[in-house]
């Protein structure tokens, strides 16, 4: 069986990968702070990526920790919320200085991976209105473009090390526990509809495709290097917010004023609302074949659920 040790395991996207991997064949091993609230069969080791990691192994967990042939590092402080100067320091310190230390352990040779999979995100571009940004697309200027760059600068140490690295930059992660359970209590109260008039562009990927690209990066040697994690065709929030609502059969009439964004999250509105419009160039080479295309599709088999 090919191990697999999985940073940040206990979170939503963990919640559907673990299982994912273990019925592929794989062992698993999550490594978090806190442990999974799903059950799985693998070993658990709690850890604290922020820091040093050897210091917090026991002999035991070497041993579980030895010989891997993959890492993917999920691990990363959940980004909504009000951007204070010490929230925006922990989103920062979580993914720069957490993956500094993962990339430390891979100087042993017992706990060096053949392959390494960075979670990214999209939000590298910043806002880029109408532009079709492929993988090649250039860098943003806001905070987000600035963590997904140092983030990425961290990872690369991989390959300086002789690993393949995978790089997914992710964009809106669509599944229970993730945006849609953030959203959710708005439309279900029939007060959900877009921000302003909706005009942005609104990548996104449905958690069970996220899981097959990651599948597959895994288990094809070919794969390497950056990809946009993202549906092919791109959408505005407008048409998100309207499938979103038509999935849960509500009105579909109101509009968030920007103000009123702002005022709750002060400089993440502008996150919030940067236009996307992403291709994924690379990722449809990678031979994986979408569950969900179509954001009509996704809602209404979210919602089903």
């Amino acid at each position: 069986m090919q191990k697999v040790i999985i940073y940040g395991g206990s979170g939503f996207v963990g919640s559907h990968l673990v299982p994912a991997l273990e019925e592929q064949g794989y062992l698993v091993v999550v490594c978090d702070r806190a442990e999974p609230h799903f059950t799985f069969k693998g070993e658990f080791i709690e850890c604290d990526i922020m820091e040093p990691l050897r210091g917090q192994w026991t002999y035991e967990d070497e041993s579980y920790l030895s010989n891997p042939y993959a890492v993917i590092n999920l691990a990363g402080k959940n980004i909504f919320g009000k951007f204070t100067e010490e929230h925006k320091q922990a989103i920062y310190d979580s993914r720069i200085t957490g993956t500094r230390n993962i990339m430390t352990t891979f100087q042993e040779p017992r706990f060096k991976p053949r392959a390494c999979i960075a979670a990214s995100a999209v939000g590298y571009y910043g806002d880029q209105g109408k532009t079709i940004i492929t993988e090649q697309g250039s860098m943003g200027q806001n905070f987000l473009a600035s963590v997904v760059a140092d983030w990425e600068g961290e990872a690369r140490r991989a390959e300086e090390m002789g690993i393949r690295l995978i790089m997914m930059r992710q964009g809106n992660i669509l599944g229970e526990g993730g945006l849609v359970s953030v959203l959710k209590p708005y439309y279900e109260k029939g007060i959900g509809g877009p921000i302003g008039l909706g005009r942005f562009y609104f990548p996104w990927i449905h958690v069970e495709d996220l899981v097959g690209y990651y599948s597959k990066a895994l288990s094809t040697e070919s794969v390497r290097g950056t990809y946009n994690v993202v549906v092919g065709e791109p959408i505005t929030y407008r048409e998100f917010s309207k499938a979103f609502a038509q999935s849960m059969k509500k009105p579909h009439f109101l509009f968030i004023p920007p103000f009123a964004l702002k005022l709750r999250f002060g400089e993440f509105a502008n996150e919030i609302t940067a236009s996307q419009r992403i291709v994924p160039q690379r990722i449809n080479t990678m031979g994986y074949e979408l569950i969900f295309a179509d954001i009509w599709e996704a809602m209404e088999y979210q919602v089903g659920k």
